[in-house]
């Protein structure tokens, strides 16, 4: 993590195993979760325009990489991390290795917010809070979901989210094949911030409560 004075800490058995600078980090703005791909971490700022690539096993700063317009969300893939870019009135989905940037959705409309990679590096799914959209090879197709969606966690052939209206809040899982919400179940009417998933269950966490479902 990058603290004040800009260094990414890590830890493993509960002690501190490295303490790597960091300078071109802004101590003022957001700094999205590292993302790990073999020997490299690579970390972002929400609203900058450059990822820093941090060579873990010679514990310095690699290089930085320029992703041609400001962040806004970062996800994992394959060697690497996938950025959802503002280029102004678009938005880009990229994915940057250790060595260049490449851009995988070149237009997107600039109200999405969020990305996700499919399995197997079959493309790649977004949306806008009231909208998901899955890239197919016949384009993107819209998934019918009731409420507002945050984000989608992939894990395995299925997307996970927290569907959310005025009235509450459901897990669901999406068929990623076939586009569509595969299966629910209630959360209550409490507004949930973050969640996971372990052996499909949603357990999801308010800032004060916990709580797991199974959706079927």
């Amino acid at each position: 993590m990058a603290d004040a004075g800009s260094w990414l800490i890590g830890w493993q058995d509960q002690k501190i195993c490295c303490e790597i600078p960091v300078a071109a980090l802004s101590a003022t703005d957001v700094v999205l979760a590292p993302i790990i791909a073999g020997r490299y971490a690579f970390l972002a700022q929400r609203g900058h325009r450059h990822i820093h690539v941090i060579d873990l096993e010679a514990k310095q700063l690699a290089r930085t990489l320029d992703c041609g317009g400001s962040v806004v969300f970062a996800t994992p893939v394959r060697n690497g991390i996938g950025l959802l870019i503002n280029r102004g009135e678009t938005r880009q989905i990229l994915w940057a290795t250790s060595e260049r940037v490449n851009v995988a959705v070149p237009l997107l409309p600039k109200e999405i917010t969020w990305a996700a990679l499919l399995p197997d590096n079959n493309g790649y799914f977004w949306g806008d809070g009231s909208r998901c959209f899955v890239q197919t090879p016949e384009g993107p197709r819209r998934v019918e979901i009731r409420g507002n969606v945050e984000v989608v966690k992939i894990q395995g052939k299925l997307g996970w989210a927290i569907a959310e209206t005025a009235e509450s809040s459901v897990a669901i899982t999406i068929d990623l094949l076939e586009g569509r919400v595969a299966a629910t179940e209630s959360l209550g009417d409490t507004s949930f911030t973050d969640f996971a998933v372990s052996a499909g269950r949603v357990i999801a966490s308010d800032g004060h409560e916990i709580r797991s479902v199974l959706p079927s």
